[in-house]
């Protein structure tokens, strides 16, 4: 896993293992057996239990449980609950649970080092880019996004694999080392690391994502593949601070995240980065179902070019379109049926991009035909009635009301904004404008400020009601 930066001291670890980590443990399971095997299993290794007392100490990791991860994986670190779904059956191979265990504890990690992509840079660019949008209507790229959530996660999942790989040979070297303590020798009673064909017989399956295994015993041979390099302990450093360290990394990505076929996805056959691009196409498409400007047809402009997302996309495992370019509004949810699981809110939702400030102008537009020329102070038939117009959007807008039911002249010569068409309604809104101030600047000056103020509204009210969530992440398929 990751190297926690700084390190805790041993009084900390100590305070959070027996305040925290033993708690958890006993949540895990009633039966005294089951919970002495999960102890049994972070003690054997101590990269391991570092590795979880750093993640607990930083709040990423609040509970280990023994559900069932799904999605065909054997265990899962699930960032929204802050926990990790171990299934107890794992523990029946002692090797295997430490793996798998490392694995899941190098996402919490990792979490617990770099945050949330999708909170921390995801969302927030998206935000932004719908908020330009809503001033200056244009097609929107999610290239870029997508192309960072699937690298990001494609670097996690290398990096999970390896911490998986640190906490076995961890545990191995702790067996190794006892098992000298009897020798006189001091130089004979050191730290002894696994070798490759003590890490390859304690746990096959996954050390073949390592290794390559020639042969058959007694004469088979065993090495790293190439770009991997272990250590002196026998660890494969994570550090990007070092050559050895990156290589391992991007070693990684190609060995293990991208292998196919794997069992993840709708299809049951996506690999790491296939998968990521499916959960970012759909964080992508929830976003977009914000109301907001639109074309004639009320269809969003947004697209996804595959050729620039940075790996070889086999479009047959994510059923695109024949295009490159994702589509937008109801050709994308045919085109992704079995992709997106959340059909039922785009459908709840009309119009996209832009539509409430159109919506707004078309409101007032029709409010103030209705008041004579001479309370507006305009001609109607004038640019300044546009004008006027746009100012008593912008106003609405801005003040959060987003229906302008109708526009009455007040006793002291302002106007009066109210979102119900009866403006006595008890529960009506009511705003007054000055419309000497419309002048002050142009229409389409009025709607960018428009735009902008009710970004803000839009997107505070879809995140409210269907805030996009990160998909299970940290999953490890065997």
């Amino acid at each position: 896993m990751p190297s926690p930066n700084p390190a805790l001291t041993p009084e900390r670890k100590e305070e959070l293992d027996r305040d925290v980590l033993t708690p958890m443990i006993e949540r895990y399971a009633p039966d005294t057996a089951t919970r002495e095997k999960l102890r049994a299993t972070i003690d054997s290794s101590p990269a391991l239990k570092d590795g979880l007392l750093f993640a607990i100490d930083k709040g990423a990791l609040t509970a280990l449980n023994r559900d069932d991860p799904g999605a065909g994986a054997e265990a899962c670190y699930d960032g929204r609950e802050k926990s990790i779904r171990f299934p107890s059956a794992l523990m029946d191979n002692p090797n295997k649970a430490a793996f798998v265990l490392g694995h899941e504890t190098g996402h919490a990690v990792d979490r617990a080092i770099n945050g949330d992509h999708i909170s921390s840079h995801f969302i927030p660019n998206a935000r932004q880019m719908l908020r330009d949008s809503l001033v200056a209507p244009g097609e929107r790229d999610y290239t870029d996004l997508v192309k960072a959530y699937v690298a990001n996660d494609r670097r996690d999942e290398a990096e999970a694999h390896i911490s998986g790989f640190n906490a076995i040979v961890s545990k191995l070297t702790v067996e190794h080392t006892r098992a000298n303590v009897g020798i006189e020798d001091p130089l004979l009673r050191r730290a002894i690391p696994p070798t490759t064909q003590d890490l390859y017989t304690a746990y096959p399956d996954s050390m073949r994502d390592f290794m390559i295994v020639r042969g058959e015993a007694p004469d088979r041979t065993i090495a790293m593949k190439p770009g991997l390099t272990r250590t002196d302990d026998g660890s494969l450093s994570l550090d990007t601070g070092t050559v050895q360290g990156r290589n391992n990394i991007e070693a990684m990505k190609v060995y293990f995240a991208d292998k196919l076929p794997s069992a993840l996805g709708p299809n049951g056959a996506l690999n790491y980065p296939h998968k990521a691009l499916g959960e970012a196409l759909d964080l992508a498409h929830k976003i977009e179902k914000i109301p907001g400007q639109t074309d004639d047809n009320h269809r969003s402009h947004y697209k996804v070019d595959f050729d620039r997302i940075g790996f070889p996309i086999n479009e047959a495992l994510v059923r695109t379109p024949p295009s490159k370019l994702i589509p937008s509004g109801p050709d994308f949810d045919h085109a992704y049926p079995g992709l997106f699981r959340d059909q039922a809110m785009g459908r709840e939702v009309t119009g996209s991009q832009g539509l409430l400030s159109r919506r707004l102008l078309e409101q007032a537009t029709s409010a103030l035909e209705k008041i004579d020329e001479g309370r507006l102070g305009v001609r109607k038939d004038s640019p300044e009635f546009g004008t006027l117009c746009a100012y008593t959007a912008y106003v609405a807008g801005s003040n959060k009301i987003t229906t302008i039911g109708c526009v009455i002249p007040s006793d002291k010569g302002d106007l009066i904004i109210s979102n119900k068409p009866d403006p006595t309604d008890p529960s009506a809104r009511l705003q007054p404008l000055n419309p000497a101030k419309a002048q002050e600047l142009s229409g389409p000056e009025h709607m960018k400020k428009l735009g902008e103020a009710t970004a803000p509204i839009l997107l505070e009210t879809y995140e409210r009601q269907h805030a996009p969530k990160k998909p299970d992440n940290g999953c490890i398929v065997m």
